[in-house]
């Protein structure tokens, strides 16, 4: 018999349970320090005094989550939960574990809340966002499908299915789900998120959504919407009326980045390169970081001749985004040309 396996299975296990001891220890040891510190001592000393008072164990917890010390505060909302079953407790127990990135144990414990708390949807609604959260987006549509099921009405659910069903492809499911939620209650934001996916088809119902809501912002507060109306304008080869739309846009938000390189791109398409240019200069003032400024920088600066400009600003671009293939290919098409 090859014992080399058992033995490294044996050194193996040795360092985990080494690990764990470790672990154990810190926690412990932090226990020691934390639990002798204001604002925790106190409540520290009325546990010992009344160690089956919940109300205690959860005072102690919100201190130790509002101190940074999660994983302390994890095992007092734990024990005050299973003293009481309250679903306030459950939540803000949840939260210390995500706090934590404790994530598994997160969705094991919504899982159980779920079974024994059956009349409380705000469990499942909870762990559809952790789903989101860690990337399980299958399962998270799941939960927020069956909060539909309880309650047709719910309006944030909605939303939730047509985000989700949007991330996952399905684009003409998440407009229906999104125009529920904003049938049942026209926000901004529910609005905003369905015009974005009707005028990525060219569908003129997003116009009218974005119109709904400019019409009813008295503050003057909104930009997006007549950023979306200006790339609608912009596919449908309205120029002078995309330009107006992101003329707005940037009037009321004059960082909007993305308003410059939309209206700049009108003006390059338009072959107007050095009105483009002062147009993408300025984006690239209103923000260093964004690699398409440098990229349409250099597009004016290759139309009007300037190669050394251009090639400038396309490896500024590459700087910033390093996977900017676009860049990277008219950068090599320069340099090709000058050898």
């Amino acid at each position: 018999m090859n014992k080399k396996p058992l033995f490294y299975f044996l050194i193996s296990l040795a360092f985990f349970s080494i690990g764990c001891e470790n672990s154990n220890d810190a926690l412990e040891e932090e226990k020691r320090i934390v639990y002798n510190l204001p604002p925790i001592d106190s409540i520290a000393d009325s546990i010992k005094n009344d160690p089956e008072n919940p109300e205690l164990y959860f005072e102690r917890a919100l201190r130790l989550s509002q101190n940074n010390h999660h994983k302390l505060a994890n095992e007092d909302y734990l024990k005050a939960y299973n003293m009481t079953k309250r679903e306030d407790i459950a939540m803000n127990y949840v939260s210390s574990l995500l706090l934590s990135q404790e994530f598994k144990k997160a969705i094991g414990f919504l899982e159980e809340c779920i079974d024994n708390h059956p009349g409380y949807p705000e469990f499942r609604r909870r762990l559809g966002e952790v789903y989101i959260q860690t990337q399980q987006f299958d399962k998270a549509l799941e939960h927020y499908e069956e909060l539909v099921k309880i309650d047709d009405e719910d309006f944030e659910a909605w939303l939730e299915i047509g985000m989700l069903k949007a991330k996952m492809g399905d684009t003409m499911s998440a407009i229906q789900a999104m125009e529920t939620s904003y049938a049942q209650l026209p926000i901004d934001y529910t609005g905003l998120a369905l015009a974005n996916l009707l005028i990525a088809k060219n569908d003129a119902k997003g116009i009218e959504i974005c119109d709904m809501i400019l019409s009813k912002d008295s503050s003057e507060f909104q930009t997006d919407a007549f950023y979306l109306k200006g790339v609608y304008y912009k596919t449908n080869n309205k120029p002078e009326s995309a330009i107006t739309q992101f003329d707005s846009c940037i009037k009321r938000d004059w960082k909007f980045v993305d308003a410059y390189l939309e209206k700049g791109i009108i003006y390059f398409n338009q072959q107007k390169f050095e009105t483009a240019l002062e147009v993408f200069t300025l984006a690239a003032t209103v923000s260093h970081t964004v690699a398409d400024t440098y990229y349409w920088m250099g597009r004016c600066f290759e139309e009007l001749g300037q190669k050394t400009e251009a090639e400038d600003n396309y490896k500024r671009a590459l700087l910033l985004d390093k996977n900017f293939y676009e860049a990277e290919s008219r950068l090599r098409n320069l340099n090709n040309k000058s050898t």
